[in-house]
């Protein structure tokens, strides 16, 4: 027994040594000395070894080593996540940040940047060419036909048994939830968000106030006042037709300034997405702006010819 403990604890440290030589410039010596270490694992009973929880993390060890690159990415994306598609069929991942839920698209870029960051933590290296690709078709497949889970997501605004939902946007992953009887804030929304790259958060609500105090800030008449506020209220009903935000004027008006303001209260996004260039050979006295609700941008709409004033 005393014999098989001193190998145990020389193989410990020929595996810490084998692990320091992974994290630098030596991956060949330490693979060389890995293969011997398994070679004598090999030809030793290992039944008290494997009984003990430090020597199992041992042998785990060992056999990280060898973990192919693909191998590994798809341990590290499912340990933590979960995944599901929508009835259109598109697969997303879900996984935990701060004890809140966090949900991602597959296809896009944050999560195989996030998967290759998890990679490298572990590694200290990049994986190699193509892996983490190939892992994202997998981890897709999986999303899509290897489990029955499906839900909606939805952008910045969500409807779910009477209540709407409106992602904050923040850091807090909070919502504000909205019915009957008022406003509050929840921390953990039962309906699924995205979050573009260029969103932004929204202001935190704050009970009182007027929709008054928007008025000085927008060149509407007492009329084009009423329908601009409407506009806004209408951005945040899901599953309903919404109004187009129509402003015609001339130059210098506050067109676009009421365009960025609507923009701003309903979905912020970063700059550059918030205006348009205008396309060549147009007139900037023709120049109207228009903002659609729940869409990725603003919108400036150029007529062909000048309009009458509101």
């Amino acid at each position: 027994m005393t014999q098989r403990n001193d190998l145990c604890d020389q193989l410990k440290d020929l595996f810490r040594i084998a692990k320091q030589l992974a994290g630098g410039a030596e991956m060949s010596l330490a693979l060389d000395l890995v293969r011997k270490l398994k070679h004598i694992c090999a030809k030793v009973d290992f039944e008290h070894l494997n009984s003990a929880k430090e020597d199992k993390e041992l042998l785990a060890g060992l056999d990280a080593l060898f973990e192919k690159d693909p191998a590994a990415l798809l341990r590290l994306a499912t340990v933590k996540a979960s995944y599901f598609h929508t009835a259109a069929k598109e697969p997303f991942v879900d996984f935990q940040v701060d004890g809140h839920r966090v949900t991602l698209p597959l296809r896009g870029d944050e999560f195989p940047a996030l998967l290759r960051n998890e990679f490298f933590s572990e590694k200290k290296r990049a994986p190699a060419p193509g892996a983490v690709k190939n892992t994202i078709e997998t981890l897709c497949a999986l999303a899509i036909y290897g489990t029955k889970e499906r839900h909606e997501v939805h952008l910045r605004v969500a409807a779910l048994r009477g209540k709407i939902y409106v992602d904050l946007g923040d850091e807090t992953y909070q919502a504000i939830e909205l019915d009957a009887e008022g406003w509050r804030i929840v921390d953990r929304p039962p309906v699924r968000f995205r979050r573009p790259s260029a969103m932004l958060p929204l202001p935190r609500p704050q009970a009182g106030g007027s929709i008054n105090k928007l008025r000085k800030f927008v060149n509407l008449s007492d009329d084009g006042f009423v329908l601009f506020v409407a506009v806004l209220l209408c951005a945040f009903c899901p599953d309903k037709p919404h109004p187009v935000l129509y402003l015609s004027g001339e130059q210098g008006v506050a067109k676009s300034t009421a365009t960025k303001i609507a923009r701003l209260l309903v979905d912020p996004v970063a700059q550059k997405e918030l205006t348009r260039k205008m396309p060549e050979g147009r007139d900037d006295d023709q120049r109207g702006a228009a903002f659609r609700a729940r869409i990725n941008r603003a919108t400036t709409l150029y007529p062909v010819g000048p309009g009458p004033e509101p």
